[in-house]
């Protein structure tokens, strides 16, 4: 073979590796798994299984990292790149890392953020609103006092006495709302009487002791829905008696002494 043949024929050559290394290189990439990336990447892999979220649902390792070594600004893409601070006030917030692993994203230490309040409101609008509505000593303190983590709150009871010693969680929640705690409301059942005797113990006493139809009624049967709310006789009983007995007594206390001692 000539000299120039020989030539030809390795410049071909050369140009057809160097076309197609990026193309065995590109196939290489394509080929790799999540399984791949366990076998080194153990502890990010255990952390995105367990709280992992949409990074989980959604992604792949190859979603964020981009490159080999998965670290460093120059693999990694800025989390704005898919949370698009447009699309919520909360992306808007500097240092996402903050509070978020982005192989844990929904495991969220809050005991660590400061200030936290603007950045739970730019979610949590609700809460926020019913204490400002509604103010208490509750309202006074940051979130992260109740809320460590993301999700998660104490109970009420490590921080306040019951109003009985048969308390529990529940029976707080059914008259108090944490974020406005001083407005009581409930259902028309499932709220113990002892609860309200607690506090108001001597018409709990009267109504016990008397042993009237109305000691047989939860307290909230008549104090429906908020505290303080009382219902009128006739809402339950209409007209008991005659007219003329009505002309007579137009209010029913002036022989029934109260609802909660109807004897007396």
């Amino acid at each position: 073979m000539a000299r120039a043949e020989r030539a030809i024929v390795f410049v071909t050559s050369i140009l057809l590796l160097l076309i197609a290394t990026p193309v065995w290189s590109a196939v290489e990439k394509r080929s790799l798994t999540d399984a791949d990336c366990i076998k080194c990447h153990r502890q990010p892999a255990e952390h995105i299984n367990k709280r992992g979220g949409a990074h989980k649902t959604e992604l792949d390792c190859f979603g964020c990292h981009v490159a080999h070594p998965p670290l460093g600004e120059a693999v990694i893409p800025e989390c704005s790149e898919c949370h698009d601070p447009d699309d919520s006030p909360h992306f808007k917030f500097d240092n996402c890392a903050a509070c978020h692993n982005p192989h844990a994203p929904l495991e969220i230490d809050l005991s660590v953020v400061s200030p936290i309040k603007p950045v739970c409101l730019s979610c949590h609008m609700d809460p926020v609103r019913q204490m400002e509505r509604y103010p208490s000593a509750h309202a006074e303190m940051d979130c992260n006092e109740c809320h460590q983590r993301h999700g998660e709150f104490q109970e009420c009871l490590e921080c306040h006495s019951g109003h009985s010693t048969e308390m529990n969680y529940a029976d707080c929640l059914r008259c108090h709302s944490p974020h406005a705690p001083g407005r009581l409301q409930f259902g028309s059942s499932g709220v113990k009487s002892k609860l309200c005797g607690s506090c108001h113990s001597d018409q709990f006493e009267q109504l016990t002791d008397n042993r009237t139809y109305h000691a047989e009624l939860e307290c909230v049967f008549c104090h429906k829905r908020t505290h303080k709310v009382i219902l009128s006789c006739d809402n339950c009983h209409g007209q008991p008696h005659d007219s003329s007995m009505h002309q007579q007594f137009e209010n029913c206390s002036k022989c029934h002494k109260g609802p909660h001692n109807l004897r007396n």
